[in-house]
């Protein structure tokens, strides 16, 4: 899961629509000044996508297993 600094404004949807709880909210703010949204527990997510597809600024994305090497 990759949350890209640059497109993220801090809104908090994808924090608040997974139902796993794989993301929280940053106590501190990024270099543009928001509190980005940070993986907690990347093993609680099952790949459903609600973050990417409610995301506001298109900012947040999983990466396929393959894709990263893990697979």
């Amino acid at each position: 899961m990759v949350v890209d600094e640059n497109y993220c404004k801090g809104c908090g949807v994808c924090v608040y629509i997974c139902a796993r709880n794989v993301l929280a909210l940053s106590k501190e703010v990024n270099r543009r000044g928001f509190y980005q949204p940070l993986v907690v527990d990347e093993a609680k997510c099952t790949g459903c996508r609600q973050c990417e597809l409610f995301c506001p600024d298109l900012a947040i994305f999983l990466v396929e297993e393959a894709a990263c090497g893990k697979g």
